[in-house]
């Protein structure tokens, strides 16, 4: 077998969850599978995205993937609406771009913008951002000299083929309540897959940045990664960088991955 799968068994053992949960999660997309040419049986699976699964349900704390099916796409105006009102009952207005100011960046790249909802009901849960963004505003947002509704919308670029890019990871936000932590494994996960599209279709990626001001948040950055910058004279808030070449982050293993079968159809799964 390749170092670069899992058997079944293998699989199982890495991510602890139930049978009838991982082929939920091959089917949705989440594992790739492989089946060699000689065998009609006995699919091996993608290690690096099992691999990447496991991190994430550390930095979660969440053991294991609930198989409740969620939808992730492309935000719409409607929801972008909802994500500023989640966000300012979560975060005060301090830190949530108006919704005009919204408007304006997702004019400019409406891809970044990404809800995740509930199949059942099509209910808004959790949103993220994953915004091109020009090296000296990202710089200003983590040493704190500005904050994200200062942002000029020019200083914001679509995902592009021909100039290499940095990110900076504007939201990842979850509904609070009981599922929170679900929503979140949820949510990372769906993110990693959507970086590595972006790799798939051939976006230069360079480096990503986050700013975590919680603890959790400071948390799961670093356990997926990034590597701290910045720390404010208090300690609170701390900015991060995670450069998709870090041969030991399960996230950019992510992009990587997804940069090794640039311009390549998606493969058929197979159990």
């Amino acid at each position: 077998m390749s170092s670069a799968y899992y058997t079944k068994k293998e699989a199982l053992e890495k991510l602890g969850i139930p049978e009838s949960t991982f082929y939920f999660l091959v089917k949705d997309g989440r594992i790739r599978s492989y089946l060699p040419p000689h065998r009609k049986r006995g699919a091996l699976y993608d290690k690096d995205q099992i691999d990447a699964i496991a991190a994430i349900q550390v930095a979660t704390g969440q053991k294991a993937v609930s198989d409740e099916e969620v939808v992730f796409g492309m935000s719409t105006e409607v929801d972008l609406a909802q994500e500023v009102a989640i966000g300012l009952d979560l975060y005060g207005p301090d830190d949530i771009v108006p919704l005009k100011k919204l408007r304006e960046w997702w004019q400019r790249n409406p891809e970044m913008f990404r809800a995740l909802k509930r199949a059942s009901d099509g209910v808004l849960v959790g949103y993220s951002s994953i915004t091109p963004m020009k090296h000296e505003t990202i710089m200003k947002l983590i040493r704190d000299e500005i904050r994200e509704a200062d942002v000029d919308p020019n200083d914001i670029y679509p995902y592009s083929t021909e100039v290499p890019l940095e990110c900076y990871i504007a939201s990842l936000t979850t509904v609070p309540g009981p599922r929170q932590n679900h929503y979140a494994t949820q949510l990372i996960l769906n993110v990693a897959r959507f970086i590595q599209s972006l790799g798939r279709r051939g976006v230069d990626i360079r480096a990503f940045y986050a700013i975590g001001a919680t603890e959790k948040g400071q948390r799961i950055a670093e356990q997926l990664g990034f590597k701290e910058i910045y720390r404010s004279a208090d300690g609170e808030r701390r900015g991060y960088m995670l450069s998709t070449d870090d041969p030991h982050s399960k996230l950019a293993s992510y992009y990587r991955a997804g940069r090794r079968h640039q311009g390549a159809p998606e493969e058929p799964v197979t159990t």
